[in-house]
């Protein structure tokens, strides 16, 4: 409320001893008491282990709308597919996290000059493209609904607006940060700034703005990923990532409407 949110979709947290149905129907029943509308976005697979399916069926028709395994990426090939035909079935929709977890394994930023000066562990752009390039050859294959979740990379909006022009049913989604900050500001190892996919460098925000101005992207998001102090106040690389957005959602709106047509964005 505070942010002047007023319709709000959260991931059911996993967790192996809730029961993701009546979880879903348990948050979606307090709206009418609520300001902010709150809506369930349900698990892909169980735990978000990318392992085994959860039913997304009985998801769906309590009140769930739309599924994804959150931070993690639907990396089972054959689970990702299967999950394109059963969503087909009610017309529902899977938003993946497109990352390719190998090439990132150790890394802290994004790979580029400021990763050598820095002496960090980089996450290079391809880690994001490769996952993007395959899950649109699978939504070709098999049909359905696909939605990619904080896109970072210049390459990746470009298969993004091809796969458009081909018809495929595809949409993708940017932070709200993400055309705002470049990998620069973490000069001085600022955790606050350490997040997934990492902010990358100036050609990338440049092509983000492009895409929000010629409709590639769809929607903005606030990729709200809050942490304790204990999960931020370490050593850059033992820090978790995420930042809190929520409250500075509005304001970044305002600071991309200087250059970008917002209305499009707000009716979302």
């Amino acid at each position: 409320m505070a942010g002047g949110s007023t319709e709000v979709a959260v991931l059911l947290t996993p967790n192996p001893l809730f029961k993701p149905k009546n979880e879903v129907s348990y948050i979606t029943g307090l709206n009418e008491n609520r300001l902010v509308q709150i809506h369930a976005l349900a698990a892909v697979t169980k735990n978000c282990k990318g392992e085994e399916l959860t039913e997304m069926i009985d998801l769906h028709e309590a009140g769930a709308v739309a599924f994804t395994d959150g931070l993690k990426p639907v990396w089972h090939t054959d689970i990702f597919l299967k999950s394109l035909r059963i969503l087909a079935k009610f017309d529902g929709l899977l938003i993946d996290h497109p990352e390719d977890v190998w090439l990132n394994l150790f890394g802290q930023m994004h790979e580029g000059p400021a990763s050598t000066m820095l002496g960090l562990k980089g996450m290079p752009r391809i880690a994001e493209e490769v996952a993007i390039s395959k899950n649109l050859e699978l939504l070709s294959y098999a049909g359905g609904r696909l939605h990619f979740a904080k896109l970072s990379t210049t390459k990746s909006l470009d298969l993004i607006r091809a796969a458009k022009k081909k018809g495929l049913n595809v949409s993708c989604d940017v932070a709200t940060y993400q055309p705002l900050y470049s990998d620069e500001v973490l000069e001085n190892f600022d955790t606050n700034y350490k997040v997934n996919p990492p902010l990358r460098e100036k050609t990338d925000q440049d092509a983000l703005i492009k895409g929000l101005k010629d409709g590639t992207i769809d929607v903005l998001v606030s990729n709200h990923c809050p942490h304790e102090d204990e999960s931020k106040f370490l050593e850059f690389d033992q820090a978790d990532f995420g930042l809190i957005n929520l409250q500075t959602f509005a304001s970044q709106l305002v600071s991309l409407s200087k250059t970008i047509e917002m209305k499009p964005y707000l009716k979302k």
